[in-house]
């Protein structure tokens, strides 16, 4: 890292990156290309026809809905992150090179990781009496895989193989943190909001989640890469 871009000004710039990546994904999880209408089908009931979705075919659209937003939420995660690290350091290329290298990582991975999680989450909902285990299940898996991807993309901004390996680690730990913080805020904060379903119920439920990940995904990416005072500020590679 140059001299004119201090890690107390790739804070800034990550810090707020990580809140315009909440809101964002958040703004854009709540399209219709993100959670279309539950797919209906032609229902007969004491001689009346009508469209409508079934139980089973609502759970599978929420199901679908949460993987979308997850790889939605960790695209615009390793986009944010990747922008904030090249920029802080006025370097045009390498905010664009790892804008993208986050924004596909975490696309697919917080995608992948919601489908496989949540058939483990289906199954611990019925059969253990802790909602914690399973809410954690579901959303644990995909946020750390997001925050990792932020933190890749902060590396290569950054430069350097060690620093890239710092900031992984650090984005994938500080938002699997923040997913344990989301579900005790959660359930205090809305308790009628269902957040330990793979999506809340309500807008402002699920507003929730991605600013408290995206924030410590932020810090834990930040403090990995971030020297302490009495050391030398980063070299640029």
């Amino acid at each position: 890292m140059s001299p004119s871009s201090p890690p107390r000004r790739v804070g800034r710039w990550v810090l707020a990156a990580g809140l315009v990546a909440g809101l964002a994904s958040w703004l854009v999880g709540e399209t219709p290309l993100v959670r279309p209408p539950a797919p209906e089908m032609e229902m007969t009931v004491m001689g009346r026809t009508f469209q409508s979705s079934t139980p089973q075919g609502r759970m599978d659209a929420a199901d679908a809905d949460a993987a979308r937003f997850q790889g939605v939420f960790g695209a615009t995660l390793g986009l944010m992150l990747g922008l904030a690290g090249g920029l802080s350091r006025r370097s045009p290329r390498a905010a664009a090179v790892s804008a993208l290298v986050g924004a596909a990582v975490g696309a697919s991975c917080g995608l992948a990781a919601a489908r496989g999680s949540l058939p483990l989450y289906r199954r611990l909902q019925y059969t253990v009496s802790n909602d914690l285990i399973a809410s954690l299940a579901m959303h644990g898996p995909p946020f750390a895989l997001a925050g990792a991807a932020g933190g890749l993309a902060l590396g290569i901004a950054l430069g350097g193989r060690s620093l890239l390996v710092r900031s992984t680690l650090g984005g994938a730990l500080g938002a699997l943190i923040g997913a344990v913080v989301f579900e005790f805020l959660g359930a205090l904060v809305f308790p009628t909001s269902e957040t330990g379903q793979p999506l809340a119920a309500s807008a402002p439920a699920r507003l929730l989640a991605p600013l408290i990940v995206a924030a410590f995904a932020s810090l834990g990416a930040l403090g990995a890469v971030t020297p302490p005072q009495s050391r030398q500020p980063i070299a640029e590679t």
